[in-house]
């Protein structure tokens, strides 16, 4: 009786398990979500149950008491996956770069980490364990990246046009007013000084530039290669100019005079007026 009492509470705890994740995965199946990320976490769940179930019941088999083949399983655990556990701050930089040396994969953008899903052993599982199957998954590949390029891309087209229409009109009617200011003080003999329009002039031309630039590398992307490749592109090429673009907007935003700015600013979005 002291043997089976444990085994008894070892299956019951499977099987509450396993109808627990089970009903997650039918509830993202029916709902078409598919891919999800609660949907990996059942599946890699459910998996990683399967695996402890047939190991212990494979130490059971062989005559090992149920606590035994619980701390060799935890042993093996251990040894198999110590890679992962790190004790320190897993948002610096020192993560990554021991991450780095121990051989762990780090896929920091939706590009890198996107072909995972069509992986032999990713379609393996959810074959598997009946959540999808490998044109299923590879459908929702194909979807996700497309969605990742018209999202990056509606964006891109966004930010130049607020850039055109309303930051660089708000940029050149305050320059405009700081050259008046600065004309009218010569012409009554007065000292002036031109530091912030200097300052003006400069980032409203670099957010010109940026600008430009942004519409050039767009269009050279746009509709050009696989979805894989678009989205590699937008990533590594637009995005970083659209920051560029973004940086000199905050710029401006900290020299332009408030009642020519038309944008909420920072200070109105957290404090109000």
């Amino acid at each position: 009786m002291k043997t089976e009492r444990p085994t008894v509470r070892r299956v019951l705890g499977m099987v509450i398990g396993i109808v627990i994740i089970s009903l997650g995965i039918a509830i993202f199946k029916q709902s078409h979500l598919g891919n999800d990320s609660i949907t990996a976490l059942n599946a890699i769940m459910a998996d990683s149950l399967g695996h402890a179930a047939d190991f212990l019941e494979g130490d059971l088999a062989r005559g090992k008491d149920l606590n035994t083949a619980i701390q060799h399983y935890v042993q093996h655990v251990i040894e198999e996956h110590s890679a992962v556990i790190f004790n320190g701050d897993g948002y610096s930089s020192i993560w990554h770069a021991e991450a780095e040396r121990r051989g762990l994969s780090n896929l920091r953008t939706t590009p890198e980490a996107m072909p995972e899903l069509i992986r032999p052993e990713v379609i393996d599982l959810y074959e598997r364990l009946g959540i999808l199957n490998r044109a299923e998954l590879k459908a929702r590949y194909d979807i996700y990246l497309e969605q990742y390029c018209k999202t990056v891309r509606t964006e891109a087209i966004l930010t130049i046009r607020i850039a055109r229409t309303i930051i660089v009109p708000a940029a050149m009617r305050y320059q405009g007013e700081l050259a008046e200011t600065a004309a009218r003080m010569k012409a009554i003999g007065k000292d002036f000084r031109t530091i912030t329009l200097d300052e003006v002039t400069e980032q409203l031309r670099g957010l010109q530039d940026a600008t430009r630039s942004l519409e050039a590398t767009l269009a050279s992307v746009d509709g050009k290669g696989d979805f894989l490749a678009r989205a590699t592109r937008y990533c590594e090429e637009v995005l970083p100019i659209m920051g560029e673009v973004r940086r000199y907007a905050d710029l401006l935003e900290t020299r332009v005079a408030d009642d020519l700015w038309d944008l909420p600013s920072y200070q109105e979005i957290l404090f109000g007026k």
